[in-house]
Protein backbone atom coordinates (compact mmCIF):
# COMPACT_ATOMS: atom_id res chain seq x y z
CA UNK A 1 0.00 0.00 0.00
CA UNK A 2 2.93 2.34 0.81
CA UNK A 3 4.61 1.78 -2.63
CA UNK A 4 1.16 2.55 -4.18
CA UNK A 5 0.55 5.79 -2.28
CA UNK A 6 4.40 7.13 -3.05
CA UNK A 7 3.54 6.29 -7.05
CA UNK A 8 0.63 8.35 -6.78
CA UNK A 9 2.03 10.99 -5.11
CA UNK A 10 5.26 11.25 -7.58
CA UNK A 11 2.69 11.15 -10.68
CA UNK A 12 0.50 13.83 -8.97
CA UNK A 13 3.76 15.75 -8.97
CA UNK A 14 4.47 15.09 -12.78
CA UNK A 15 1.13 15.64 -13.90
CA UNK A 16 0.96 19.12 -12.32
CA UNK A 17 4.50 19.64 -13.52
CA UNK A 18 2.76 19.44 -17.05
CA UNK A 19 -0.42 21.27 -16.24
CA UNK A 20 2.46 23.94 -14.80
CA UNK A 21 4.37 24.23 -18.15
CA UNK A 22 1.27 24.26 -19.92
CA UNK A 23 0.37 27.56 -18.33
CA UNK A 24 3.91 29.40 -17.93
CA UNK A 25 4.24 28.30 -21.90
CA UNK A 26 0.53 30.00 -22.31
CA UNK A 27 1.64 33.30 -21.61
CA UNK A 28 4.71 33.36 -23.69
CA UNK A 29 4.74 30.65 -26.23
CA UNK A 30 7.45 31.55 -28.43
CA UNK A 31 9.93 31.91 -25.12
CA UNK A 32 8.64 29.34 -23.01
CA UNK A 33 12.00 27.30 -23.35
CA UNK A 34 13.98 29.90 -22.45
CA UNK A 35 11.73 30.69 -18.74
CA UNK A 36 13.46 29.46 -16.02
CA UNK A 37 10.53 28.65 -14.24
CA UNK A 38 8.93 26.77 -17.77
CA UNK A 39 12.43 24.97 -17.36
CA UNK A 40 12.01 23.53 -14.05
CA UNK A 41 8.27 22.11 -14.21
CA UNK A 42 10.55 20.77 -17.44
CA UNK A 43 13.17 19.29 -15.28
CA UNK A 44 10.51 17.87 -12.80
CA UNK A 45 8.20 16.27 -15.98
CA UNK A 46 11.77 14.95 -17.66
CA UNK A 47 11.18 11.49 -16.42
CA UNK A 48 7.72 11.09 -17.74
CA UNK A 49 8.72 12.54 -21.50
CA UNK A 50 11.91 10.62 -21.79
CA UNK A 51 10.21 7.16 -21.01
CA UNK A 52 7.64 8.50 -23.52
CA UNK A 53 10.02 8.89 -25.86
CA UNK A 54 11.58 5.47 -25.46
CA UNK A 55 8.09 4.01 -26.11
CA UNK A 56 7.40 6.36 -29.18
CA UNK A 57 8.49 5.86 -32.29
CA UNK A 58 10.92 8.09 -34.00
CA UNK A 59 8.32 10.13 -35.87
CA UNK A 60 6.72 11.21 -33.23
CA UNK A 61 7.98 15.04 -32.20
CA UNK A 62 9.34 16.29 -28.68
CA UNK A 63 6.35 18.12 -27.51
CA UNK A 64 3.87 15.29 -28.83
CA UNK A 65 6.18 13.39 -26.33
CA UNK A 66 4.84 15.40 -23.37
CA UNK A 67 1.44 14.58 -24.85
CA UNK A 68 2.08 10.54 -24.07
CA UNK A 69 4.23 11.35 -21.34
CA UNK A 70 1.09 12.97 -19.49
CA UNK A 71 -1.67 10.48 -20.69
CA UNK A 72 0.87 7.89 -19.09
CA UNK A 73 0.86 9.46 -15.91
CA UNK A 74 -2.73 9.62 -15.75
CA UNK A 75 -3.07 5.93 -16.74
CA UNK A 76 -0.28 5.36 -13.79
CA UNK A 77 -2.48 7.36 -11.47
CA UNK A 78 -5.22 5.64 -12.35
CA UNK A 79 -3.98 2.33 -11.85
CA UNK A 80 -2.86 3.48 -8.16
CA UNK A 81 -5.84 4.95 -7.24
CA UNK A 82 -7.50 1.45 -7.83
CA UNK A 83 -4.79 -0.53 -5.78
CA UNK A 84 -5.29 1.78 -2.92
CA UNK A 85 -8.77 0.69 -3.69
CA UNK A 86 -8.29 -2.89 -3.47
CA UNK A 87 -6.53 -2.68 -0.21
CA UNK A 88 -8.76 -0.61 1.82
CA UNK A 89 -11.38 -3.23 0.69
CA UNK A 90 -9.39 -5.79 2.15
CA UNK A 91 -8.36 -4.32 5.10
CA UNK A 92 -10.62 -0.92 6.08
CA UNK A 93 -8.41 -0.43 9.15
CA UNK A 94 -4.94 1.07 7.62
CA UNK A 95 -4.15 4.23 8.16
CA UNK A 96 -5.02 5.51 4.30
CA UNK A 97 -8.34 4.48 4.33
CA UNK A 98 -10.90 6.92 4.99
CA UNK A 99 -13.43 5.77 7.67
CA UNK A 100 -17.09 7.41 6.51
CA UNK A 101 -18.14 8.63 9.47
CA UNK A 102 -22.13 7.84 9.93
CA UNK A 103 -25.03 9.22 12.68
CA UNK A 104 -26.24 6.85 14.66
CA UNK A 105 -29.96 6.39 13.56
CA UNK A 106 -31.98 6.73 16.79
CA UNK A 107 -30.14 10.27 17.38
CA UNK A 108 -31.05 13.25 15.68
CA UNK A 109 -28.11 15.13 13.40
CA UNK A 110 -27.79 18.41 15.46
CA UNK A 111 -28.84 17.11 18.63
CA UNK A 112 -26.47 17.52 20.97
CA UNK A 113 -25.95 14.19 23.98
Amino acid sequence: MLFWTILKAICELVALSYLAMLIVGAFNWEKRLNNPVYKFFDLLASPATKFARLITPAAVTDPKTRVVGAFLVFVVWMICLFEIQQGCRENPAQSYCVQKLTAKPDSPQGAKP
